[in-house]
């Protein structure tokens, strides 16, 4: 038996260097699958299971590099990741489940296994002392510019800066990507993610961003006293897992942010989905700068530079991955945050100005 243990240990070992030399997460479960009907009919499994568990636990601590490099792939492959109202985590979990069956535990935990459970980095407190830090920075003077001049298509288009840069899209153009197999998966992650698969759609959804939004919700968490109030079913436990997190940010900001704080997230992904309907076809040119002006005119009007406008679309990420996924997604996607903010305004190592930083804030339109 101890050499059925050894076995079962080795084959566990190749499992997961299977899944860190870049195969899918559907393939390594099948693969695991297949061992586990073939190997363990007549074992003691609970044995094997301590056994092979203890396996993986060493593996992973020995390639902690290639455990995130593949976490960050899967992440970046994940529609929702594309700041969509779905769970971020959901395709994640979904691929896991064959792993949970196995290991007999809950997808969300195994997810967690992979994606690491320290504590988080970054509390409400220092989200805000990180915040307040970058917004009494000296920053440069918006200008004065027409609607006609070139430089404001270039300023509409960089109001999709922090998407495109999280995604490798183009930001010279309303079309993000030309490739017709990366179009392809844009007008997937559309449906998937955001219930988008015509014009019509696409029309109704940045009316919804742009009139209420998550902005709409942020002041109702932050008008009442008790959280259950904002419940359908005060009694329900797993809503309330998913409404104290988002009521609690709300609730701490409150007196720290001005109260239109997640207007940037709104707008900017609102024109992020303009230009995504545009490279699928579902907005003409004409429409896609109209919907453009009118996201931009109302930034201009409420914040005064890139700085402010990219916390706010941070801020909002924050409002948003806190229903799904509590502190520790806050302070995950707050770590993203800064780290593309710090890209987007910040030189790289070669002295290159991020976009942001190329392109000065409009203070106010002429025409």
């Amino acid at each position: 038996m101890a050499d059925d243990y050894k076995k079962v240990q080795e084959e566990y070992e190749k499992m997961m260097e299977a899944m860190f030399s870049g195969k899918s997460s559907e393939e390594v479960a099948a693969s695991i699958l297949q061992q586990q009907e073939a190997m363990m009919q007549h074992m003691d499994m609970d044995q094997v299971m301590k056994e092979a568990m203890g396996a993986a636990a060493a593996m992973m601590n020995q390639t902690e590099s290639q455990i995130q490099a593949q976490t960050e792939a899967m992440i970046q492959n994940l529609s929702a990741s594309m700041a969509g109202g779905e769970n971020p985590l959901a395709g994640l979990t979904d691929s896991m489940g064959d792993f949970a069956d196995l290991f007999g535990g809950d997808p969300e935990e195994l997810t967690r296994m992979f994606l690491g459970g320290d504590d988080p980095e970054y509390d409400l407190e220092s989200i805000n002392e990180k915040i307040q830090s970058l917004r009494v920075l000296e920053k440069e003077p918006g200008v004065t510019l027409s609607r006609s001049h070139e430089t404001f298509r270039t300023f509409e288009i960089l109001l999709t800066a922090y998407m495109s840069l999280k995604n490798a899209h183009e930001m010279d153009g309303l079309a993000m990507e030309e490739d017709p197999e990366f179009i392809d998966q844009i007008k997937d992650m559309l449906e998937s993610s955001w219930g988008i698969t015509n014009p019509a759609e696409l029309t109704e959804k940045l009316r919804e961003l742009t009139t209420a939004g998550h902005q709409a919700k942020y002041s109702r968490y932050q008008a009442v006293a008790n959280p259950q109030e904002l419940m359908d079913d005060p009694e329900d436990e797993d809503e309330l897992e998913s409404v104290l997190p988002c009521w609690k940010l709300a609730q701490y900001f409150k007196d720290k942010l001005p109260e239109n704080y997640i207007l940037g997230w709104d707008y900017g992904r609102a024109a992020t989905v303009v230009r995504w309907g545009y490279t699928v076809g579902y907005i003409n040119e004409e429409d896609s700068w109209a919907w453009l002006d009118q996201i931009a005119e109302k930034m201009i009007g409420v914040f005064d530079s890139w700085t402010e406008f990219g916390l706010s679309y941070v801020f909002g990420s924050l409002f948003w991955i806190a229903a799904f996924d509590g502190e520790e997604g806050i302070s995950e996607r707050f770590e993203e945050g800064i780290e593309l903010l710090t890209e987007l305004l910040d030189e790289d190592e070669d002295g290159q100005p991020g976009v942001w930083a190329q392109c000065a804030w409009i203070s106010e339109l002429t025409d």
